[in-house]
């Protein structure tokens, strides 16, 4: 009889740990993720900013491919778009009003950057390229940023979901207790980043934010634009994350 136990329990954890299982990936996920600092620090300076986004892209879509991910359960597929729109756009617009509040509070007596036009009182082509290159970094990376961090964090929680759906000991509500685990799985990554306090608080405000608003949509999609429009809202008061050693760009106040 201890045989038949040992020999079964022996059969579950390799039916956990095949690629064909969300376990496999998840570990892979969470075991390479402690060597992203040490690969950005040795990296050159134009690699550095693909080695996060190759990591939380890649490993996931691997498992996707192979079949040891859900679509459906990461939000991808098979929505209910009718229910999810009525109450993911209502809470994006509630969420995003709030924040838009808040970042007007926190601009309330800030000056201007302080940029000086050129002699001529209109801006040179140089100056015209520049300041387009500038929106592109300030709206346009924040927002695509966004997406592969949204992609890996429906990654965690659709993988707890299906884990817990396949454990032994069946677990009530596993979707739920999906993706508060994935939270928590997140914020270590959160706090180890050297962001200023500024950011990580910002990004604890989208991990919540997100994470409710996967509980009542299942929806990708939806998390994405909502942790987009935060980026955006917040992209000009945030500074740059401080990858390889470098001190982030501060805002100057008089």
């Amino acid at each position: 009889m201890p045989q038949q136990t040992s020999s079964f329990w022996a059969a579950d954890l390799l039916a956990f740990i095949q690629p064909q299982a969300s376990a496999f990936w998840l570990l892979a996920a969470l075991a390479t993720l402690p060597f992203l600092p040490w690969l950005e620090r040795r990296s050159p300076p134009g690699w550095r900013g693909w080695i996060r986004p190759a990591h939380h892209l890649l490993i996931p879509y691997a498992g996707l491919l192979l079949g040891g991910l859900s679509p459906r359960l990461m939000g991808l597929s098979e929505l209910d778009w009718a229910t999810s729109l009525g109450f993911g756009l209502l809470f994006i617009f509630v969420v995003g009003v709030l924040l838009v509040a808040a970042r007007i509070t926190l601009e309330a007596g800030h000056p201007s950057d302080g940029r000086q036009p050129s002699r001529s009182g209109r801006p040179t082509p140089l100056e015209d390229a520049a300041a387009g290159q500038g929106e592109w970094h300030r709206l346009g990376r924040p927002f695509l940023d966004s997406g592969y961090e949204e992609f890996y964090r429906v990654f965690l929680r659709g993988g707890l979901w299906e884990l817990l759906l396949r454990w032994p000991t069946p677990v009530q509500l596993p979707g739920y207790w999906a993706i508060w685990l994935a939270a928590l799985l997140v914020l270590p990554e959160i706090l180890w980043r050297r962001w200023s306090a500024s950011q990580k608080l910002l990004d604890g405000v989208i991990l919540l934010t997100t994470s409710i608003l996967f509980f009542y949509t299942r929806n990708f999609w939806l998390c994405w634009i909502l942790h987009g429009a935060i980026r955006l809202i917040f992209a000009p008061l945030a500074a740059e994350p401080v990858e390889g050693g470098h001190e982030p760009t501060r805002r100057r106040t008089a």
